[in-house]
């Protein structure tokens, strides 16, 4: 029995296998390849695993798609192309979802395709036990509005701790521990801290991705919509199988 973000990853590909038959009377495989521009978020692992085993393997051959894949750095950057009507399909985190179907009703939320960790840690032998203890300490995370730092101060706040007072957050990720005292990020690079015993985890968040189409795409390529989800769900089965690899292309193109 798979565990872990495995586990987690064969879960979103059973929630794929639904969405997709539900789709499945728009169309099939085939029929000529329709480009589709994908805008996705370069700073999520599990989001940039996927778009790499779309790239990497002979997953696409499959289907009637042609993926010009678009990166972007931030939720910000990424919901205003999307607003201008650049992007046909959106990979992001929940919240960003959320904030971009506030400003503009054009998309519809089509699936959820992965989850990645957020740890908040210290090192291992930190005398920092507990988030209660980083009070007074300097805490290393992201920009405001990410789902890092909203991570970060939903555990502070649940600790007891006012994020604006009771502690120093740089909102930029931090590469040594001279100047910080606990870190939030995202797997893998967390998780490979933690599998080599130089970290320990004070707090364990969850970001969860999603996948989003223009309404206008479905309107005018409604038949492409099963073949595009079927790809996801097997960029997923195929992280699922082969994480290490997934890792590895992904951590060449970061």
């Amino acid at each position: 029995m798979p565990t872990g973000k495995i586990a987690n990853l064969w879960n979103i590909s059973a929630i794929l296998i639904v969405i997709v038959l539900f789709f499945i009377g728009c169309g099939g495989k085939s029929g000529p390849a329709v480009s589709v521009r994908l805008g996705w978020r370069a700073t999520h692992p599990l989001q940039g695993q996927l778009i790499q085993s779309l790239k990497k393997t002979d997953i696409l051959n499959q289907y009637p798609i042609n993926f010009d894949f678009k990166s972007f750095d931030d939720a910000i950057n990424l919901n205003e192309v999307a607003r201008t009507g650049q992007l046909d399909v959106v990979l992001t985190d929940a919240h960003s979802a959320v904030k971009l179907l506030s400003l503009d009703d054009h998309w519809t939320i089509i699936g959820r395709v992965s989850y990645d960790r957020i740890p908040l840690y210290v090192p291992r032998e930190s005398s920092i036990k507990a988030i209660s203890d980083l009070k007074r300490k300097t805490l290393a995370g992201a920009a405001p509005g990410t789902v890092l730092q909203r991570e970060a101060f939903k555990a502070l706040q649940t600790a007891g701790l006012d994020p604006g007072r009771d502690i120093k957050y740089v909102d930029r990720p931090m590469k040594d521990w001279s100047r910080v005292h606990a870190k939030i990020s995202t797997d893998p690079a967390a998780a490979e801290l933690e599998a080599e015993g130089k970290i320990r985890n004070l707090y364990v968040g969850k970001m969860v991705s999603i996948i989003l189409i223009a309404n206008s795409f479905i309107e005018t390529h409604s038949q492409v919509v099963p073949a595009l989800l079927e790809a996801f769900l097997d960029a997923n089965l195929y992280v699922a199988k082969n994480p290490e690899k997934a890792a590895e292309w992904f951590q060449e193109e970061a």
